[in-house]
């Protein structure tokens, strides 16, 4: 009889060990910049706060250059350029290195995206006098937000 539990209990921890050796793919989306091949992963939480963690790329699944020489071409995207990445793949902690299997989806910087809003917006205020009085209040003078009947 202690043999047939000792027989079981070895086969318990055998079933035990093997799946704890698993490699499970998971989903992360995070940020990627080329330049560094760094993807930094915000891992969520419940209890504590959040914590915001960098990992090497390795891409096993080949398709992140093609990706990066497709928005480089099309719309200007560099290496240094932040690119929000929705991957699948595994994740050493020991090395720090996140192994790429599959990319789900990938998202470009909105100022490559759409380059003429952002130099519209950022060419209109170039003159920023509070002795003007503006058509719409301002908020960073505190008296002007209070005082707005005086203005008209």
């Amino acid at each position: 009889m202690k043999k047939l539990l000792l027989l079981i209990m070895m086969l318990v921890m055998s079933v035990i060990g093997t799946a704890a050796k698993k490699t499970v793919n998971k989903s992360f989306e995070g940020e990627y910049v080329k330049a560094t091949n760094t993807f930094t992963y915000v891992k969520d939480n419940l209890i504590f706060p959040n914590k915001t963690i960098n990992y090497t790329v390795k891409d096993d699944s080949g398709l992140l250059d093609q990706i990066y020489n497709f928005i480089g071409q099309k719309y200007g995207v560099t290496d240094t350029d932040i690119v929000v990445l929705d991957v699948v793949g595994t994740i050493s902690n020991k090395n720090g290195i996140i192994t790429i299997k599959k990319i789900n989806n990938y998202q470009i910087p909105e100022d490559r995206l759409h380059p003429f809003e952002f130099k519209s917006s950022t060419t209109n205020n170039t003159s920023n006098d509070e002795t003007e009085t503006p058509s719409t209040p301002n908020l960073n003078n505190t008296g002007s937000f209070f005082n707005q009947e005086n203005q008209n």
